[in-house]
């Protein structure tokens, strides 16, 4: 069956391409050919294949065009709008992937931009987790090659598999569920950040209600870390 509607669509598409050249040619071999409008007619009738009535489309429209020259001059012409109209979704679905690829850089220089702004800080910006705050959970703002960072995705803290890194949805820090998560937006007991001298810069949360970091960076970079758990 899917061997089936590939073929028509294939078929569809092929006489769509060859332009309105092979339309006119049509129109032109209807005087003498009534079986000029044969490919036409195939076209007109491949939304009938979904049903079984195809083959009864199909015969009709070539006793209609065999019968009547008027009507072989019919179908070409219909054929023509079926040619127009594909043009114009070739050209809408084109300017859908513009869009798109507009959206995926626009997205990968934001990323890039948070990055490097999460690195500017003169501090060694470190995060800690647990009920008491004891449990080391990675570097916020040391490079993505740092051993110890959370951009860093082979690292034990940046990895989607590390008991111990926010990036495992289904580790005590990176879950939606758990109540000392980064990601649990209810979540009472939050990682912590700190630098090396001991501030505290508030908690890394989606909690706004339990003194939420209030770098909009870093807040913006958690809210993409957890909305891919």
């Amino acid at each position: 069956m899917l061997a089936i509607k590939g073929f028509a669509l294939g078929l569809v598409l092929c006489f769509l391409i060859s332009g309105y050249a092979m339309a006119d040619s049509c129109i032109k071999n209807c005087e003498n050919d009534k079986a000029a409008c044969t490919p036409w007619c195939s076209i007109g009738c491949i939304g009938a294949a979904k049903g079984n009535g195809y083959a009864a489309c199909y015969n009709a429209c070539i006793d209609k065009c065999e019968e009547n020259e008027n009507e072989c001059v019919s179908v070409c012409s219909q054929n023509d709008e079926l040619q127009q109209e594909y043009n114009k979704a070739v050209q809408q679905q084109e300017a859908a992937i513009k869009d798109l690829e507009k959206m995926k850089q626009k997205a990968l220089d934001e990323i890039e931009a948070q990055k490097k702004h999460l690195s500017s800080s003169g501090h060694k910006l470190m995060i800690f987790g647990g009920s008491d705050h004891k449990t080391y959970l990675g570097c916020l703002n040391c490079s993505e090659y740092a051993s110890d960072s959370v951009l860093n995705g082979y690292g034990t803290y940046g990895s989607g598999y590390s008991s111990t890194s926010v990036m495992n949805e289904f580790s005590e820090y990176g879950s939606k569920f758990s109540d000392t998560s980064a990601c649990n937006e209810f979540a009472s007991h939050p990682p912590i950040i700190v630098d090396e001298n001991g501030n505290a810069y508030g908690y890394l949360t989606l909690n706004s209600y339990h003194n939420q970091v209030r770098n909009a960076s870093i807040v913006s970079w958690l809210k993409g870390v957890c909305s891919k758990h």
